[in-house]
């Protein structure tokens, strides 16, 4: 397809068209809730569920030291995803982060943060063999915790990576 002077070698319209895209990758992941024409298929070409992390501390005696759990960290989904040329994730999540994690007090005054409530937004991901069975079907509450643009100096489809902080999660 070509774009003015730049070639790209594929579309947005054609990955989700394609719904082997992210079968190839042995999971499908949905969000009720993102941008047209997202909310059936994400477009996520990478997948990293950090769902369980311990920080450990450190003491140190004359000439030896030990390790020991210190605390358990937060949950974490990192996407790396695939957009379209107007950008429409990229406008969402920056949104999602700006208008409603973060919002002006009723004076107008300062920044208030929304509460937890208001700010997640369901992520459902299924997992499967190589033969397309399902494994897992999860559903996450999720809230951005960042966006990343990961673009290259070539003409690819614009690629961003997101990590979301999970806020709690379930079986479907």
């Amino acid at each position: 397809m070509a774009n003015g002077n730049t070639y790209i070698p594929f579309s947005i319209q054609q990955l989700s068209g394609a719904r082997d895209f992210a079968r190839s990758y042995l999971w499908d992941i949905r969000i009720p809730e993102a941008p047209d024409p997202f909310q059936e298929w994400f477009p996520a070409s990478d997948l990293d569920e950090n769902l369980f992390g311990v920080d450990s501390g450190l003491v140190e005696f004359f000439n030896f030291s030990i390790q020991y759990p210190k605390k358990i960290n937060l949950p974490k989904i990192t996407l790396t995803m695939y957009d379209r040329e107007d950008r429409v994730i990229y406008k969402w999540v920056r949104g999602w982060i700006a208008n409603t994690m973060f919002h002006m007090n009723v004076a107008g005054s300062f920044p208030c943060v929304e509460v937890l409530e208001e700010v997640v937004k369901e992520m459902i991901v299924v997992k499967l063999t190589h033969d397309k069975k399902i494994i897992d079907l999860v559903s996450y509450w999720v809230y951005p915790e960042a966006i990343a643009d990961r673009n290259t100096s070539g003409n690819e489809l614009s690629m961003y990576s997101v990590p979301f902080i999970v806020a709690g999660m379930g079986k479907v």
